[in-house]
């Protein structure tokens, strides 16, 4: 892909809400735009993972079987993880079964808590 910049247009109401978050954050209009696409595309990514991974886990028996790590498909010391933090929510869509290993790579992963756009991502993005 090339980064030769192209020429983008945006409605008046667009244009005025790009120009108060570039003054608000004391960046150029053209730097402002560019990361409010890559925020939304990033956004619209997350939406299309966490639908795969809903599907995948989803699939499963409504009892969850310890038949190794989802990530890595290790035997050793398996966990349930809950994907969007709430430990109370037993949906199958929400509980990843993970090995220890990669455990500690999810929460070395996860600097800041946000818990399903961060699993999701280091599921399906990460080695």
């Amino acid at each position: 892909m090339s980064d030769k910049p192209i020429p983008v247009r945006l409605s008046k109401n667009l244009h005025n809400i790009v120009n108060d978050y570039a003054e608000f954050l004391g960046i150029t209009k053209s730097e402002a735009l560019r990361q409010l696409i890559r925020e939304g595309l990033v956004q619209k990514a997350h939406v299309g993972l966490l639908k795969r991974l809903q599907e995948k886990f989803s699939k499963r028996n409504p009892i969850i079987q310890m038949n190794g790590c989802d990530k890595c498909g290790s035997h050793n010391k398996t966990k349930i993880y809950h994907v969007d933090g709430n430990v109370r929510n037993f949906a199958s869509e929400n509980l990843a079964i993970l090995c220890n290993d990669c455990v500690k790579k999810l929460l070395k992963f996860i600097q800041t808590y946000s818990p399903k756009e961060e699993f999701i991502t280091w599921f399906y993005l990460s080695e």
